[in-house]
């Protein structure tokens, strides 16, 4: 495997995934008003099917496109003995040396997973550093299997990805906040019950593939689908979105520092998320986890199914952009 043909595949993978985020991002913020109507739970597993679909596609385009290289299919020139221009992505011919073009779009796409990498690699210490620190100020005491931290302002948060810890404050839990103390559990619980930490932690993975602006645009879209689920599961099980809207507001204004990893109550997105509780329009909860796999694996399986054709139309895309 030559230099140049990493470039090349590195080019077309950049080509695939970012093309894709562009699309994908384009068509859910066009259809924003339809994604309204969907409860809060469906709003976060859309998005977060938008935020894996570049790396869903991009990992299966690439494997089509080097059927060839890998033996599984038979090369289009081989079968039509004609002669291409275009950069090839198989072993049976001369590889031609990716144009500059083509090496700065995979620099990019590399550049941008390592940048990602590090980020994530440096959140996953600072979860785990701030979790160590917060148990520790808890010296043992709990609550119900929450551990309450020696702080009078009232706050509750969930840290960890993997075996995620719910904190709440000695503030929150006196007399003055009492009202606010469900809620707040119920909020936080629904975090923990959707593993939303790991799914946060996995979507910081898959927005490397995504274009610069709009995996931001994706990661705040996604943290606010999620706290408003939380919200929506907590106003549920307690049977009043009001007290649950009161709860938010009451605590964002009183809000201190909260640590970069938690994920706290209070503090994000707090004017969409009353207007949220307290709209009672109906909602649907479509479509589920089964359906968006069951697409996702339809997706793949076309793109197996048409794998000579990915394969010729990945080069004509690479012969193009490098000119």
């Amino acid at each position: 495997m030559s230099w140049g043909f990493v470039c090349l595949c590195a080019a077309a993978s950049a080509a695939t995934v970012y093309s894709t985020s562009a699309l994908s991002s384009a068509l859910l913020a066009g259809f924003r008003h339809q994604l309204d109507r969907l409860s809060a739970a469906a709003q976060a597993r859309v998005v977060f099917g938008v935020v894996l679909l570049p790396l869903v596609l991009g990992a299966a385009v690439m494997t089509a496109a080097l059927a060839p290289y890998l033996g599984w299919i038979i090369d289009h020139c081989t079968v039509t003995h004609e002669v291409h221009a275009h950069p090839h992505l198989c072993h049976a011919h001369v590889m031609q040396l990716p144009t500059w073009t083509l090496i700065a779009l995979g620099l990019v796409l590399l550049l941008r997973l390592v940048v990602r990498a590090a980020r994530v690699s440096w959140s996953g210490v600072t979860m785990f550093t701030t979790e160590r620190s917060l148990v520790r100020l808890c010296r043992g005491a709990e609550r119900d299997g929450t551990r309450v931290l020696p702080f009078e302002y009232p706050q509750a948060f969930v840290v960890g990805a993997l075996r995620p810890r719910l904190f709440v404050t000695r503030g929150l839990l006196s007399e003055e906040h009492r009202e606010h103390l469900q809620p707040v559990l119920l909020h936080e619980r629904a975090h923990l019950r959707r593993h939303d930490p790991l799914r946060r932690l996995v979507a910081s993975l898959a927005l490397a593939f995504h274009l610069p602006g709009v995996a931001g645009w994706l990661e705040r879209t996604l943290g606010r689908a999620h706290e408003m689920a939380a919200d929506a599961e907590a106003a549920r099980e307690l049977g009043n979105p009001e007290r649950v809207a009161q709860a938010l507001v009451t605590l964002t204004r009183a809000q201190r520092h909260v640590p970069l990893a938690a994920l706290a109550f209070g503090g994000s997105d707090v004017e969409a998320r009353v207007a949220t509780l307290l709209d009672r329009r109906p909602r649907f909860d479509h479509p589920g986890t089964l359906a968006l796999v069951a697409g996702a694996l339809l997706l793949v399986a076309l793109v197996a199914r048409s794998a000579g054709a990915v394969h010729h139309g990945v080069e004509i895309v690479l012969g193009l952009l490098g000119g």
